[in-house]
Formats: structure tokens, sequence, C-alpha cells
């Protein structure tokens, strides 16, 4: 019977180390393909979370952004009738890298999303081309 300790396991030999800790997320995005805003020559900046009228709104919108969702609010609300001091727990956050570009996607998803398609059946067996992979 094979064990799990006695399998290699290949995490083992990446070159960059993983971080499982409970410790913040620090991206190590260094160039952003298929971008629409380039990636910081600077690299990106963490944000800090500031208090404003007794919410944390840095975490969650960028000040030229419109109102914070209502969902959003509801999550700070739940969190705060639990007990948590939210400002005592903030910790500086990175910006999504494709910020941008997801709020692009959201903004005019592309026609085609929402066509209806037939659904293609796969092909007869005898019928589907196939390459021999030896490895």
């Amino acid at each position: 019977v094979t064990h799990d300790a006695n399998i290699a396991r290949p995490q083992q030999t990446f070159t960059d180390t993983i971080d499982n800790s409970r410790a913040p997320f620090v991206p190590k995005l260094r160039e952003k393909p298929h971008a629409i805003e380039p990636f910081p020559k600077n690299g990106l900046k963490p944000i800090m979370p500031e208090d404003k009228d007794g919410r944390l709104e840095s975490l969650y919108q960028k000040d030229d952004e419109g109102p914070v969702s209502e969902n959003l609010n509801l999550v700070e609300a739940h969190v705060r009738s639990l007990g948590v001091d939210i400002e005592k727990h903030s910790q500086p956050r990175y910006p999504n890298p494709y910020e941008t570009e997801i709020r692009a996607a959201l903004a005019s998803p592309p026609s085609w999303m929402f066509q209806k398609c037939e659904p293609l059946k796969y092909a007869k067996l005898e019928e589907t081309a196939f390459n021999w992979v030896n490895s």
C-alpha cells in the first residue's frame, strides 16, 4: 500500500516557495499580458485601509468610483455585528492587477456571451482523428 508520505510532491521543486500562512497576500506578478492598463513599472503598491466616517471604504472601492456595493455594506455590518473590530484587524491589501480589465469586461460583455447556441455533440469514435502520444 502506498501512503501519502511516500509520494514525491511536485511543489517541493518549485523555485518560489509556497506560503500557506495567514500572512497577507503579496502578488508576484511582474508583467501583465493582454493588459488594457499596463503594469506599474515599480510594481503594485499596497492599499492602506483608511477609516472614512467609521467605515473602511478604501478596502472596497477607489475614491473615484460610485457608492460601495450594498452587498459589501451588508458584509461589513455582519462582521461588525459579530463584534469584530474591523479597523483593528484590517491590513494593507494589494489591488487586483487586472481590476481595470475585469471592470471593462463586466461593463460591456461581448454580445456572443448571451446568444443561445445549440450544443455540439461529440463525433463518433470512428470519425474522430487522434494523435498517439508516446511519452
